[in-house]
């Protein structure tokens, strides 16, 4: 009886387990940055002029202009809480999955040392058995002495 096919397809398993995380972790990391350089970007008050040669020359933004940023960076701050929710939730499964593998680890252990146990158990009532046949056989001489004396 072969074991690699059913020890090939925890590996697999695991494989995908871990690509689904990892691609859970990009997406998150990848919504925070995005929403933290929308927001640094919505954060000035004045905007570049879009004038050829005025390198470097900066007008005020209007009500609107701000009014609308304001509304991006609020979505922005929605979207950085529910990535890092995202986040915790993940890393909450990954430390539930470790004490599962954990625990996992601890009862084959336990029943490798339970099979000692019982191993040792064995040899010492072996033992013990052997010793008091010989004390049995040892009681039965000095009774036989005592008696013929």
């Amino acid at each position: 009886m072969s074991l690699a096919p059913s020890s090939s397809a925890p590996t697999s398993s695991a494989n995908a387990t871990e690509a689904s995380l990892n691609a859970r972790l990009d997406a998150d990391i990848d919504v925070l940055l995005k929403s933290l350089t929308q927001i640094i970007a919505s954060g000035t008050l004045r905007q570049p002029v879009p004038v050829g040669d005025a390198g470097g020359e900066m007008e005020a933004k209007d009500r609107y202009r701000i009014a609308q940023e304001r509304q991006a960076m609020e979505g922005a701050a929605a979207n950085i809480v529910t990535a890092t929710q995202s986040l915790l939730t993940l890393t909450t499964e990954l430390k539930q999955a470790l004490q599962l593998a954990d625990l996992h680890m601890l009862n084959s252990t336990m029943r490798a040392r339970l099979a000692v146990v019982r191993e040792t158990r064995r040899v010492n009532k072996a033992e013990l058995g052997r010793f008091a046949e010989e004390l049995g056989g040892l009681v039965g001489e000095i009774e036989h002495a005592l008696a013929g004396v």
